[in-house]
């Protein structure tokens, strides 16, 4: 992973502007399975919380668009990243699952937690200032619905 220092700063993600054409290849190499997990995880719950707090306040979000020009390139790239890293993730799933491999539910829930990233950072460069998309969180159970076909209808009560 290259990283390259433009400022005084170090940031989360690799130089944007690098013209890195095997991107699609090195970036997303794993050395530490866990290190990626947690690092999903905390951008997930952090993306959530800038979500949630640029939908409640319209001020913040309005400041921020009118400064698109530092933080957008850094947006865009971290969908890229997350777009190829979830298009792998959910190769490798789709080949478990021919294989008839049993389903590995950390991977799944990966996918889950890089989606909702993704999308999140998606919704910030498409318009930061309507952010109406309902998102759950991957931490969250869902409920399972009820398909047409398992509805049980009530008993009827019998007279006597």
């Amino acid at each position: 992973m290259r990283f390259v220092r433009k400022h005084s700063h170090v940031g989360l993600l690799p130089d944007p502007c690098a013209d890195d054409e095997d991107m699609d290849d090195g970036y997303v190499e794993k050395r530490n399975e866990k290190e990626w997990d947690i690092e999903f995880t905390e951008l997930e719950l952090a993306s959530m919380l800038v979500y949630n707090i640029l939908k409640q306040r319209r001020s913040i979000a309005k400041e921020l668009a009118a400064v698109s020009y530092s933080w957008k390139p850094r947006f865009q790239y971290l969908v890229s990243v997350i777009r190829v890293f979830t298009r792998r993730l959910k190769e490798k799933l789709d080949e478990e699952a021919k294989k008839g491999d049993e389903l590995d539910m950390k991977n799944s829930k990966l996918l889950t937690v890089a989606n909702n990233v993704g999308f999140i950072a998606n919704c910030f460069l498409v318009n930061i200032c309507d952010l109406h998309a309902k998102i759950s969180p991957s931490w969250i159970q869902r409920k399972r619905r009820i398909s047409s076909g398992e509805i049980i209808a009530p008993h009827k009560r019998r007279r006597s």
